[in-house]
């Protein structure tokens, strides 16, 4: 893989979706490195997650995943007796948590596609 092309890739997606409302980035420390296997993000609690990744499907062809399922609330985890609210931040992130397309050979063209279209979709209303 090529750290610098995804480095390139990692800084066009936070330069064009740090522009859009309350969406918070993935955090670099001075002491870190991240390695952006993924380019995660979280959106606002008045954003429905799922519906936004539904319309950028469907309008956009912008496929996106959850960022990931608290671990507590998976079935394999069930006999430890956690459930729904013993871990409210895990589950915040589990709800509204998602990750972007993450490529080396993004263009810049389609990070700002993406970008914009995430934009339309969170800011113009219609996923609340």
């Amino acid at each position: 893989m090529n750290w610098l092309t995804l480095d390139g890739t990692v800084r066009s997606f936070t330069k064009n979706v740090s522009a859009i409302d309350g969406i918070t980035l993935p955090i670099e420390q001075p002491h870190c490195t991240n390695v952006y296997w993924m380019f995660s993000i979280v959106l606002p609690e008045n954003v429905n997650r799922d519906k936004v990744m539904v319309e950028l499907d469907q309008k956009y062809n912008i496929e996106t995943r959850p960022m990931f399922s608290p671990l507590h609330l998976q079935p394999i985890y069930q006999y430890l007796g956690y459930s729904q609210g013993d871990f409210p931040v895990s589950e915040w992130l589990g709800d509204q948590g998602m990750n972007l397309p993450s490529s080396t050979s993004l263009t810049a063209e389609e990070i700002i596609y993406i970008a914009d279209a995430l934009k339309h979709v969170v800011e113009g209303g219609e996923t609340t």
